[in-house]
């Protein structure tokens, strides 16, 4: 399990950094790639183990890392811009799941 940690969090790093730093920018999509193999993995152990709310959370993020490999791979044509219309839908949509996956992280009962 730790491993697994270790690896999402290279991938987390891996998504912002090559973009940030504008050293080998190339790289954002293929983390993004790999991140959402390693979260969908983790939605199959977590239907695997009956634990139906950690799949749809980890297939959420899957879709999160996907996404971002789509646009950064120009995949989508670099002149279609989204409206701010869709962005505001994107991020009341985006920030309420966060919230509640965060007080569903921390109200979970801890096993010893």
């Amino acid at each position: 399990m730790v491993f697994i940690g270790f690896t999402e969090v290279l991938g987390a790093a891996g998504l912002v950094l090559p973009m940030a730093t504008g050293v080998l920018p190339w790289l954002t999509p293929l983390a993004a790639v790999g991140l959402a193999l390693i979260v969908l993995m983790a939605a199959g152990f977590h239907l695997r183990a009956d634990e139906r709310l950690n799949a749809l959370e980890s297939g959420f993020w899957a879709s999160i890392a996907a996404v971002i490999a789509i646009g950064r791979w120009d995949l989508v044509p670099t002149h279609a811009h989204a409206s701010a219309g869709v962005l505001v839908l994107a991020l009341s949509l985006l920030v309420p799941a966060v919230i509640i996956n965060l007080i569903v992280l921390f109200r979970r009962p801890v096993k010893s």
